[in-house]
């Protein structure tokens, strides 16, 4: 990655693919169809990096062979939001398993799959088991997502791989 840094603060400005070209002269920088007016060679420089874990722009991040946070406010802002938007596909994910779960059933959703279960009925005990799986999953989801806000668990890199450590769901008739 290279990255189009302040020569005098060290804040990174831009982040660029390895294969862009950037040019940067007495006037100008120019990268495809980017100008920037206000960079020049006098006052910006190009740098090669890896990419930061989290990219905030504004002068949040600094770089000067590593990258620190200039900005931490900012940051912390930045990294709730990422988090929340993360976690939010997650829950949008496991919710959407549940309901697929108990269409295999034959229920409409999940909620139907458990709306069964305060009465004596032929589906009681299923939806019982509904109800105690839901309620597992549920707190297993909290508990890891609580972890990586801890950061003591990285965030699964996509929602299939906490849908591989949920408790399963099993009912047998009887």
């Amino acid at each position: 990655m290279q990255i189009v840094r302040e020569i005098t603060s060290k804040k990174a400005i831009y982040m660029f693919p390895d294969f862009e070209p950037i040019d940067i002269d007495a006037s100008r920088m120019v990268v495809g169809r980017l100008k920037a007016l206000d960079i020049r060679n006098t006052t910006h420089e190009v740098v090669s990096a890896d990419a930061p874990a989290l990219w905030v722009g504004g002068g949040v991040l600094t770089f000067d062979l590593a990258w620190a946070i200039s900005n931490q406010l900012a940051y912390d802002d930045a990294l709730a939001l990422r988090f929340a938007e993360q976690a939010n596909s997650t829950e949008q994910y496991i919710q959407e398993f549940l309901d697929d779960t108990a269409k295999l059933s034959g229920y409409d959703s999940i909620i139907s799959a458990c709306s069964y279960s305060g009465a004596v009925n032929t589906y009681q005990d299923e939806s019982v088991a509904f109800l105690q799986w839901r309620a597992e999953v549920w707190a297993y989801v909290n508990s890891e997502l609580a972890k990586v806000k801890a950061g003591t668990r990285p965030m699964p890199t996509s929602p299939s791989v906490i849908i591989s450590e949920l408790p399963v769901y099993s009912y047998v008739k009887v």
